[in-house]
């Protein structure tokens, strides 16, 4: 009797821990705790989709419009190996781009050629990495450049020639030493000393034309023409001159008969 009373209590008292004994975790609990990183995913997910989509709208339609948005979206993909093959596909078709602006660049500068066209030509042709396009754009630009410098000397030996002037002779030399073709840089040359001989022949005509004059200039001899020497002007002779017996001539002539130009005359 006293066994089956131990055995009953034993059971109740075992029954009594089993309540106290926390239960195992619940379906619910389960996906309190893994919730967040299914909603993580998901956004994960998202993000990389609305990036596709962006790329692939870039591909297809290739501005840079369309390149700016890409760029966006991308920046909000947080997975690294997916955002590299997206970012790769965006870098192909930037330099598409690049690509095409220059060479938009160069055919304008093709076909206004100015200096400061050049200047947007070389500066969109620097951004091209593929060497082979990069070099046929830059000798396109050279052919531009040099054409420019060859209409900028032949103006300015036209200018010379039209207005010649020592000043002008050197600005000419300058621009058509910077011409590179020996033909065209020859013709310039030579049309350029042509107008520096002119130039020459100008100022010693001058200068022989002075002095001719000089001594053509006319002269005062006292003494009715008899004096040795001659004056400039009358007012430089001696207060008792005979102003009724002077005779005028040229100083060439004066020159001629041996008379001399008076020492006390300035």
């Amino acid at each position: 009797m006293k066994k089956g009373k131990s055995l009953l209590s034993l059971i109740t008292f075992i029954v009594f821990l089993s309540f106290q004994i926390s239960p195992l975790p619940t379906t619910t609990s389960v996906n309190f705790l893994t919730a967040p990183i299914a909603s993580a995913a998901t956004t994960s997910a998202k993000e990389i989709t609305i990036a596709e989509k962006a790329v692939k709208k870039l591909e297809d339609n290739q501005t840079r419009e369309n390149l700016t948005k890409a760029q966006n979206k991308l920046s909000k993909v947080s997975n690294i190996q997916k955002k590299k093959t997206l970012q790769h596909r965006i870098d192909l078709v930037e330099q598409a781009i690049i690509i095409k602006e220059a060479q938009a660049a160069v055919k304008y500068l093709e076909d206004n050629q100015s200096t400061s066209n050049v200047t947007d030509a070389k500066n969109k042709t620097a951004l091209v990495t593929d060497e082979g396009t990069r070099a046929n754009l830059t000798n396109r630009i050279a052919l531009v450049e040099q054409a420019i410098i060859i209409k900028e000397a032949q103006a300015a030996v036209k200018y010379l020639e039209d207005n010649q002037s020592t000043s002008n002779v050197t600005d000419a030399k300058k621009k058509t030493a910077l011409v590179t073709d020996e033909g065209t840089r020859a013709d310039l040359t030579n049309r350029i000393a042509l107008v520096e001989n002119a130039i020459a022949a100008k100022e010693t005509a001058a200068t022989e034309n002075a002095t001719a004059a000089q001594e053509d200039r006319i002269v005062y001899v006292t003494g009715g023409g008899k004096s040795n020497v001659y004056w400039y002007s009358t007012d430089s002779m001696p207060w008792n001159t005979n102003m009724n017996n002077i005779v005028q001539m040229k100083e060439s002539e004066a020159i001629a008969a041996g008379k001399r130009h008076s020492l006390t005359e300035p």
